[in-house]
């Protein structure tokens, strides 16, 4: 039982950082993202995230001793799997406007 709240309390922990990715979209007025219902498809791609990185989340700490190096190799793992496409992004940028 002690997974079950932990599960729904991280699952809408991300309700607000949702929340503020579609404000951006609206306010910087992306279009690809907006128009003909594709918001709707947006919406499912996060909540379908939520889904399949959580129980991952929670199956990955139980490879640690105790919760503070769980965390740790959990935020370490996050941020370091997160950078090449952080790096990817940025360089399509920079190769899409020098190609306008």
């Amino acid at each position: 039982m002690y997974w079950v709240p932990n599960f729904v309390w991280d699952a809408l922990s991300f309700v607000v950082p949702t929340v503020m990715l579609f404000l951006l979209i609206h306010f910087a007025k992306s279009r690809a993202f907006l128009d003909e219902g594709n918001w709707t498809l947006c919406i499912l791609a996060v909540i379908l995230f939520v889904w399949a990185i959580l129980p991952v989340m929670y199956a990955f700490h139980f490879a640690f001793e105790s919760a503070a190096q769980g965390l740790a190799g959990i935020v370490a793992c996050n941020v370091f799997s997160g950078k090449p496409y952080q790096y990817k992004f940025s360089m399509s940028q920079n190769i899409w406007r020098k190609g306008r």
